[in-house]
């Protein structure tokens, strides 16, 4: 498990209040209801002025923040990137629920940006699983407020087309009867546009949760638009992996993520 070092600042915050918590313990949280964030930020040495938004998965039911955030403090704090770990709520019948908390995530980031020493043109979002579709959402549709400088989707839901979406993360989502209109205004392929940032994408190709399709159609839409992006696909059946080290592919995937965000983020 990794560990909070003494050069990292960690805090929560509660996203509605901007309130700061600090934190005991890796496996305390915040006790009140989300939203709420978790907040590793860089020692002062390496700051870059870029962050991160994590989105952590579950099927918009329950929230994998470990593997889908904490545990990637310390992997985005080395390059001198600030993660924000965000506990947004479920859409329980509402998806605009989950969408306003990273609206007001990205806003709070930039109200704080100067204590904070964060650059509000380098803020990128990160997901995982159902939450690579929310962040998806939120960089293909400029109307909800937020336009992240760049998109980190580890193996993500993308589509909300029934023929090979992951169904419980659709129903939890849009409810059991969406307008085919509800479908596609969710469904991330068909909305990416030339002003949707670059992206990475980083999954299983036999991915036995989600279907890879999700990443690959994603990822066509994006080069057929010409925006920058680049996919790994693993060849292993495994979802939810994160940094898991019985995951054979994980250190490549890290370099990989480390390349592209010094290559096309950090050097821009």
């Amino acid at each position: 498990m990794p560990v909070i070092t003494v050069s990292q600042s960690c805090f929560d915050v509660d996203v509605n209040s901007g309130e700061v918590y600090p934190v005991d313990s890796y496996d305390v949280c915040f006790e009140g209801n989300p939203p709420f964030a978790r907040c590793f930020m860089p020692a002062d040495s390496l700051r870059t002025g870029c962050s991160v938004v994590a989105l952590p998965g579950g099927g918009y039911g329950g929230l994998v923040f470990r593997q889908g955030g904490y545990d990637w403090a310390s992997f985005f704090n080395k390059k001198g990137i600030a993660l924000f770990v965000l506990h947004y709520r479920f859409p329980e019948g509402d998806c605009r629920r989950p969408i306003a908390d990273v609206r007001k995530m990205f806003d709070l980031i930039k109200r704080n940006a100067l204590e904070w020493r964060c650059d509000t043109a380098q803020m990128g979002i990160m997901g995982f699983s159902a939450g690579g579709h929310l962040a998806a959402v939120m960089a293909t549709h400029p109307e909800f407020g937020v336009l992240p400088g760049f998109q980190v989707l580890f193996y993500p839901v993308i589509t909300m087309d029934e023929a090979y979406t992951d169904k419980g993360s659709r129903e939890r989502f849009l409810g059991m009867h969406p307008s085919p209109e509800t479908v596609d205004f969710y469904s991330c392929e068909k909305q990416v546009d030339k002003t949707t940032p670059p992206a990475i994408l980083l999954l299983g190709g036999q991915d036995g949760v989600v279907s890879s399709l999700n990443a690959l159609n994603y990822y066509k839409a994006l080069l057929e638009k010409g925006v920058p992006a680049a996919l790994h696909a693993y060849p292993s059946y495994w979802h939810g992996w994160g940094l898991h080290d019985g995951f054979p592919y994980v250190e490549d995937a890290c370099h990989s993520l480390s390349v592209w965000l010094d290559e096309c983020i950090l050097k821009s």
